[in-house]
């Protein structure tokens, strides 16, 4: 385990080592449009919270969006002798929300950013958290439950 307590992506490989390996998938062409690959929770905004089956396509198709979305932007924040721009986010909206599934775990993984993954939230440890790995960007949901991304410069 990394110092402080905390897990690494390299800490999860190493335990995974000693893990039998998984089937082999033998997927037809354009299973992935139809099989499901997460089942999120929605929060009941306009009827009752149900779980919706998310397919795997929908994911990458919806993760490839963001990120385009987003490379113009990101190449103006290139500094200087680096070929790409990374930073840390932090991890707190709640998994199981097709937001963070797609922005915060596929998106930042799929560029190379790195997800600081907080157990909770409380004050001091979100603060703490913003300060000792620079994050600059905070993906948030208002209380009314739109999404925002507040940029921190």
């Amino acid at each position: 385990m990394s110092g402080g307590g905390l897990k690494t992506v390299n800490d999860l490989i190493e335990k995974g080592r000693n893990c039998p390996r998984l089937e082999e998938l033998s997927w037809s062409q354009g299973e992935g449009a139809t099989r499901v690959a997460f089942l999120c929770y929605s929060s009941g905004t306009s009827g009752l919270p149900k779980g919706v089956k998310i397919v795997h396509r929908n994911v990458i198709a919806n993760t490839m969006q963001v990120c385009v979305h987003e490379e113009g932007f990101r190449k103006t924040l290139v500094e200087p002798g680096n070929v790409e721009y990374t930073e840390s986010c932090l991890g707190l909206l709640p998994m199981s929300h097709i937001y963070a599934l797609v922005v915060v775990n596929h998106c930042s993984v799929y560029r190379g950013d790195g997800v600081i993954v907080l157990p909770k939230f409380e004050m001091k440890s979100y603060l703490e958290a913003i300060q000792t790995y620079k994050i600059r960007t905070l993906y948030l949901v208002r209380l009314i439950d739109w999404m925002h991304v507040y940029r921190l410069r």
